[in-house]
Parts: C-alpha cells; structure tokens; sequence
C-alpha cells in the first residue's frame, strides 16, 4: 500500500514538473519563420517576403499579456511580428494581401490570432541578364587582362631593362602591375611618423576584423531561423558585446582625421586656400575607383543572380536603389538617404567620413587663416558639436544608444521601418564628428609634443592603461542602462567621443614606446599590410558576409560554433578578397594618382 501511494505521489510530481516544463506560453504562439520551396512553381507561381503583424482574437487573454511583454523588450523578438516566405500565384497579385492572409490562416488555423497588418517585403522578380551587364563582364575581363599583361610587361623590364618603365608612357603600364602594387603594400614607408603610428594600423585592422565578425552575427540574427528563442537567450546572456558593435566605427572617424592633420601641421605658416582644395580633391580621386567599381557591380544582376536563397531581399532593395540613386554613393551621401534607399548600404560610412573631412577642412582653414590657436579651437569645435547633439537628442526623445535589440537587429526592420533614431544617433555626420575631430586634436598633441616624455612616470603608465582599457569599457557599460531624459541626453552625446578618446589615448602611449606586449601586437607586420587593404575589405565585404541568408533554402539551426566558425571563416575570406580588389582595382589608380601628383614617395609617406 505504502509502495502504491509512493507510486502515486512519483506520478504527480511528475506530473506536475511536465506541465510545468511543457506549459511555455511560447508555445502559443505563431511559429515566428516558416518558408516554402523556394523554387515554387516556375512560371505559374511567385516567392514572396511577407511581414505579418498578429493579435490575439481575445485582447484581454493572458496571451495576448505575454505578447505585450515583448513588444519592447530588449532581449525578445516582438511575438506579434511573424516572417514568412511563400509561393503565391501570379493570378493572385492583384489580391495579394488578402491570399497572404487565408494562407497564414490557414497555416495558424489552431491558434486563436488574427492579422491587422501585412508587410509586402518582396516578391522575387525574374532578372534576366541585360546588354550592359555582358558589357561590365567583358569590361572586367578586359581589365583583369589589361593587369595581367602590364605585370608580364613589368616583369619582362625588371628582367632586362630597368630604365624603360620610367620613361614615357611605360610609366603609366606598370603602374597597373601586381608587381608594382605587391611592392608598395609591402613596402616600409620611412616617415618616422608612421613609425611612431604603426599602432594605428594594426587597430584598424583588429577593428576590421571585429566589424565583419558583428555583421557576420547580424546575418544570423536576419535569417530565417529555426530556434529564435536561441538568438534571444545570446541577446541577452551577451548584451555588453552587442553594445560594444555601436562604438565599433569610431576608430575609423578618429584615425581618419588624426591621419590628415599631419599635412597641414607641417605645412603651417604656407598653407592656401588651394592647399585645402587640393586634399578635398585628391581624396575624391583616391576613393573613387574602388566605389566606382562597387557600385557598377551593385547596379548590375551579375551580383544580383549570384544569390538564389530564400531572402534575396536584401540584394533586390540593393539593385533597385544603385539602379536608381547611385549617385548618392558616387558623391558620398549614402547616410542621408533612407537604409532600404541606399545603393551598398556599407558605403553609409564612407559619407560620414567624408562629410567630416569636409568640415574639418573648413574649420582648418578658418583656423590657419585668422592664426586663431590650434589646439583650443579643435576643442571649442568638440565641445559645439557635443552640445548641438544634446540639443537633437533632447529634441527628439532619443534614447541613450541606438539600442542593439533583437528587433532592431532584424535587418528587416532596419531597412523597412524608418527609424530616425539609427540616423541621428548612428548615421549622421555630427553624431561621429566629435570622433573625427579627437583625432585632430590628439594628432596636433603627438606633433607638437612627440619629444617631451610624457608618460615616463610608472604612476602614469599605469594611469595610460587604465584610459586606454577603461574609458571604452566605461562608455560601452554606460550605454547598456536607462536613464532619465537629462541624464540620457548629457550620457547619449560623449558615449561614443569617450569611446574614441580611450583609444586615442592608448595610441599616443604607444607612440612613445609604452605599451609591451599591446604595442608588440598592435604593430605586427601582417597587420601594417593588412591594415592598407581595409579600405576594399570594408567596401566589398557584405556580399560575403551575408552569404548565409542570401543563399539559404530552408530554415536554419543556429548554435554557438556556427556562429563563431562564421565569424572567422568570414575575417578570412573577407581579407583575401580586399587583398585581391586593392591590387586589381585601388592600387593601380592610386599609381596612375601618385604620377599626376608628384612627388609620390611624398605623397605616400603623408
């Protein structure tokens, strides 16, 4: 007897656990991705991208509380948007919404949900390949043999007679040699200031890989996904990093501008107005080719056709906006124009920059010609920015950070949704320009003061590692909590400046032998040519990055290793092809550049 109720307590408890284990309010709802076969029905049928926004039928149900609870959490997906991709027939086009609805009906028929709102994301359509995408082909095929034929020409003259290839027009041949621009990537640039900064490039580079490495993340959180309660749980077990992924491009805008300070340093006293002309123009020139050559590839259906997955979304919104507007990209005004409007989305960076070497040659300029001192107005200029971006955060109610959410992860989101935040916060040239500026004012601090031993004393090495670890990782943990609106604005405006002036001033330690083993992996030697190809990676590394959801054909399982084994497998490929673009394609034009402008020895050591 006593066996029996023992038996029967087991059982209950049991029990009891199972439900408690199985009752998961998630379970309720609607399967967040599904999608069909992608190859449909060859002529009769379309695969579309469809958005669904779901409630319950009952509003005042627990279940409709769990979804509320999700709406704006930060570590869940929204359990009201649901993402599907499904053949629809073509007859059917004309009543889209309403066959999309029955389907999802029909799919969820055991749940008691209703649909208030359908987002068309894309249906794919039939891009066969045009007269001009065969011309860009042959063209590319023209130039690789044009390349291929100056390197033979190259080696030809370096076996026989060196002085052919400086004479006349021999010059401007092997100037597109992969001998030639093999030799200026390896080749030690003998400037004592870029001995001194051999950091800043291994840091670019380690930022480099750390940029691929988010995206690669990024395509995983995109895709259609099989376990998204996985990626929520990686949301939430690793926020701080996520948050990190915002500070990551502010190395670039402070080594951008601490880079071109050099220049007008040592030319103070005898700088024209033509001086300031001359640098806009010659980084016009300098950018230009590879751009050119992105966007051409972007506004063709070679690239378009290579990815045949579920999700081409991405690539279509891509062809259309270079089919359109790329003339935005041509002219550096990618971050002005709206996520799904922009032609390589990537190139958002380059406009910024290129927004903020504008005014920074303006505010130079005014400087060196009123005599006004340096040093107080580059950081009279921070200081108006930092309270100019208070004022548009205060404006607009923004929050601390551009928060990385699951669902402002969702590139869906980003490129759908218009979303003012990702633009004043992250996109705009004055949220980056205090960064930008930084690098001015640490570069006329190592110019001015580069023989005075500042950082001699243990006391401040010990002090230089804490700013150059700390000050970053205060700004990241600063950004991961909320706060009241003063405090959110006063925070939201120095976060990312506070970021950059953390490295800025590790960089100025290293330049005066401190460092150890920091300085010793920042200076490797594979990083220094490494570092002059991050231009092309940066450039061209989303079509390889975002492999993953272009191509995939079903959902996909996510876990730990695939992420990290992405991650790496993406740094790589991503290095070999900026490797092989900067001696096809950015090398060879700058050669053409540096002939024009001479001296080019000169020119490359500024």
């Amino acid at each position: 007897i006593h066996l029996n109720k023992l038996e029967t307590c087991c059982v209950l408890v049991v029990h009891i656990l199972t439900s408690l284990v199985t009752d998961d309010p998630h379970s309720n709802f609607p399967q967040m991705y599904n999608l069909d076969n992608v190859e449909c029905g060859n002529n009769t049928e379309t695969f579309c991208e469809i958005g669904f926004t779901v409630v319950p039928k009952q509003s005042n149900s627990k279940l409709w509380e769990k979804i509320s609870e999700t709406q704006n959490h930060n570590f869940k997906f929204r359990k009201d948007r649901i993402y599907r991709s499904m053949c629809v027939p073509r007859k059917q086009e004309n009543n889209l919404n309403n066959y999309v609805k029955e389907k999802l009906y029909t799919e969820i028929k055991n749940k008691t949900f209703k649909v208030i709102e359908v987002d068309l994301f894309n249906c794919k359509g039939d891009y066969p390949y045009l007269p001009e995408d065969y011309f860009l082909l042959y063209c590319i095929a023209g130039y690789v043999t044009f390349v291929l034929l100056a390197t033979y020409y190259d080696y030809s003259v370096r076996k026989g007679d060196y002085t052919l290839a400086s004479v006349g027009w021999n010059k401007y041949i092997v100037a597109f040699s992969l001998i030639t621009s093999n030799k200026k990537l390896r080749k030690p640039i003998n400037n004592k200031f870029y001995d001194q900064l051999k950091s800043i490039q291994g840091i670019r580079t380690y930022n480099m890989m750390l940029v691929i490495s988010g995206h690669s993340i990024m395509n995983y959180m995109t895709v259609m996904v099989s376990n998204p309660e996985f990626l929520e749980k990686i949301f939430e077990l690793a926020s701080p990093f996520f948050t990190w992924g915002m500070f990551l491009v502010q190395p670039f805008f402070l080594f951008s501008g601490w880079l071109i300070m050099f220049y007008f340093l040592e030319n103070e006293g005898k700088l024209k107005l033509h001086h300031f002309v001359m640098a806009f123009v010659y980084r016009l020139l300098r950018l230009w080719p590879p751009l050119a050559f992105s966007i051409l590839l972007h506004r063709s259906r070679l690239l378009l056709n290579r990815f045949s997955g579920a999700q081409t979304f991405l690539m279509e919104l891509d062809y259309k906006a270079c089919s359109g507007s790329w003339w935005n990209t041509f002219f550096f005004m990618t971050n002005y124009q709206q996520p799904q409007k922009m032609c390589n989305i990537i190139s958002w960076y380059l406009g910024a920059d290129t927004q903020n070497f504008l005014a920074a040659l303006i505010v130079l300029y005014v400087i060196f010609k009123f005599k006004l001192p340096v040093l107080r107005s580059l950081v009279f200029t921070v200081v108006v920015c930092i309270i100019t971006q208070m004022w548009i955060m205060y404006l607009y109610d923004l929050d601390v950070i551009y928060r990385v959410t699951p669902e402002n992860f969702l590139l869906y989101n980003i490129l759908v949704r218009d979303r003012k935040s990702l633009f004043l916060w992250y996109l705009s040239p004055l949220s980056n320009t205090p960064s930008f500026f930084l690098g001015l004012i640490f570069a006329t601090i190592y110019y001015r003061y580069n023989n005075a031993k500042i950082f001699q004393k243990q006391i401040v090495k010990l002090l230089w590692f804490v700013c150059f670890a700390g000050i970053p990782l205060l700004s990241i943990f600063l950004s991961i909590y909320h706060y009241d609106k003063f405090t959110t604005v006063f925070l939201g405006s120095i976060l990312k400046p506070m970021y950059s002036l953390g490295i800025a001033i590790g960089v100025l330690g290293m330049t005066q032998g401190i460092g150890g083993f920091i300085k010793k992996i920042c200076e490797f030697r594979v990083l220094q040519i490494l570092a002059q190809t991050t231009y092309t990676v940066y450039l061209f590394h989303l079509v390889l990055v975002f492999d993953v959801l272009l191509n995939s054909t079903s959902l996909v399982n996510v876990t730990v290793s695939k992420i990290v084994y992405l991650c790496a497998v993406n740094v790589v490929r991503c290095f070999i092809l900026g490797f092989v673009l900067c001696h096809f394609v950015e090398l060879p034009w700058n050669n053409i550049l540096s002939i024009f402008m001479k001296p080019s020895s000169d020119r490359k050591n500024k």
